[in-house]
């Protein structure tokens, strides 16, 4: 969970002059054609958030970073300026939908230009990113029904959100690394199939399906969950396995899916939706051992994983 909270960038630390920036709105126009205009207060935030992070002209040329991030902001501020939508009036919840957008593509470009920076996660990058909204934004019909002060809550979650979804992209990585698979290119695909599975699980598991008197409701909806997950992936992934493990029986199918699950449910680092991460039982949990082997003796009897 330490993870989680270090890509977040932490609880922000400010002083007076940066609280006092926070709900300053920069005065000007922008120049939506060329977008070379300064952004006002952007560097004296990256400076501040720099400094608080322990990121020093010592270890790393901050001018050349800075460039390379002002580069990357100005790219998609002008993508998002010219968006149809800033001119339409939105519900606060409509809004907020749309700064999350707008955060997700900023922390993916800050990512994917800083992303062999090991100093990256721990920047708090929400004061910098509230003067690009400002900036960016000038007087836009979408925040009509947001208060100005709600700006920097909608940031921080869209930089909370971003983050969960760079870590859960990780950690299935990481899972997939334990799997004796043959080479890079086979554990893509089979890293393919585990996302997807992912993303179809969170609608798509048997939910209700775990009776147990002995479970505790969060605990039983947990276990649909992830049978579901296990469910689609093997489903969907038998045949990457099959060709990318070492050994691709349904013996090594069943060993590779209980290590590979045993990895994401890691309390240290699981992979799950954040409400579902409280309930998750101690490592190793039997339960993947166990529906692991179901699934794998369920396949055998259709016939798949005969020669």
């Amino acid at each position: 969970m330490s993870e989680m909270n270090a890509l977040a960038g932490g609880e922000p630390q400010e002083g007076a002059a940066s609280k006092k920036r926070r709900f300053a709105m920069p005065s000007g126009p922008i120049n939506g054609n060329s977008f070379q205009a300064e952004i006002p207060g952007f560097k004296e935030a990256l400076a501040e958030a720099f400094e608080s992070a322990g990121v020093n002209e010592a270890d790393t040329d901050l001018e050349e970073v800075h460039t390379k991030i002002d580069a990357a902001v100005r790219k998609h501020s002008k993508k998002f300026y010219n968006d149809p939508r800033t001119n339409t009036r939105m519900t606060a919840a409509e809004a907020k939908s749309f700064m999350g957008e707008f955060v997700d593509a900023m922390m993916g470009a800050f990512s994917n230009t800083l992303y062999e920076k090991e100093w990256f996660e721990k920047v708090s990058w929400n004061g910098a990113l509230l003067m690009v909204v400002f900036w960016t934004f000038e007087n836009p019909k979408m925040f009509t029904r947001v208060l100005k002060t709600q700006l920097i809550e909608f940031i921080d979650e869209g930089i909370l959100a971003w983050s969960e979804e760079e870590r859960i992209t990780r950690a299935v990585w990481k899972a997939l690394e334990n799997a004796t698979l043959k080479s890079e290119g086979q554990m893509k695909k089979v890293n393919a199939h585990l996302m997807k599975a992912y993303d179809d699980a969170h609608f798509n598991a048997p939910y209700g399906s775990t009776t147990a008197e002995s479970l505790s409701p969060e605990l039983a909806t947990l276990q649909d969950f992830v049978k579901g997950w296990m469910t689609i992936f093997i489903g969907k992934g038998w045949g990457a396995l099959e060709a990318g493990l070492q050994d691709g029986s349904p013996t090594g199918i069943a060993l590779a899916l209980t290590v590979i699950f045993q990895q994401l449910m890691d309390p240290e680092n699981p992979c799950l939706p954040v409400s579902q991460q409280p309930i998750l039982p101690p490592a190793p949990w039997s339960f993947i051992d166990a529906t692991a082997t179901e699934l794998i003796a369920d396949l055998a009897l259709a016939g798949r994983g005969k020669n």
